[in-house]
């Protein structure tokens, strides 16, 4: 099966290629795939192409099977209903199920519109101001140092009735 993936923002390695096959054959036949790929060979967006073009591809596919359904209902169902009005009603089912798939390509391109803008640079980086740090000022060095008044015991952290008992 040689199935194209649109989807991929760029030309695919064939390496990328089986795995969207692979994973898109997984989906389409109900089985569980152990995919395994070498590092840096894109498999998290390999593996979204691949499920996300054949969740695409079934929303299309049952969008026609429910049509299908529709119309055979409604031929079931004749009774004394005119062909005109069953076709109708038909047509009406078409343009709903047209509505939702032409909403998910609106979320979908404006989702790539986003992560268009949000990849292109805000500022140019090189006119930033630079911020010039002193780190030859040994005034403030002075507030790091232990204090030379207090007493450097090794038990200033031992409560008063531990220090009794260590020193009987």
């Amino acid at each position: 099966m040689t199935k194209e993936f649109e989807a991929f923002p760029f030309k695919p390695y064939p390496i990328q290629i089986d795995f969207m096959q692979a994973c898109y054959s997984a989906c389409e036949n109900s089985n569980v795939a152990v995919l395994e790929s070498p590092t840096g060979t894109g498999k998290s967006l390999s593996l979204l192409v691949g499920c996300l073009t054949w969740l695409r591809d079934e929303a299309i596919r049952s969008k026609e099977v429910t049509l299908d359904r529709i119309r055979e209902q409604l031929l079931a169902n004749k009774g004394n209903k005119p062909a005109w009005v069953i076709e109708h009603t038909i047509k009406l089912k078409r343009e709903d199920l047209e509505n939702e798939l032409r909403l998910m390509d609106e979320r979908l391109a404006a989702v790539k519109e986003k992560e268009a803008s949000l990849r292109k640079p805000t500022k140019d980086i090189s006119s930033r101001k630079k911020l010039k740090i002193d780190y030859d000022d040994a005034d403030n060095d002075d507030e790091f140092l232990p204090d030379d008044n207090k007493q450097n015991d090794e038990n200033d952290d031992i409560n008063a009735d531990a220090k009794a008992m260590l020193e009987q």
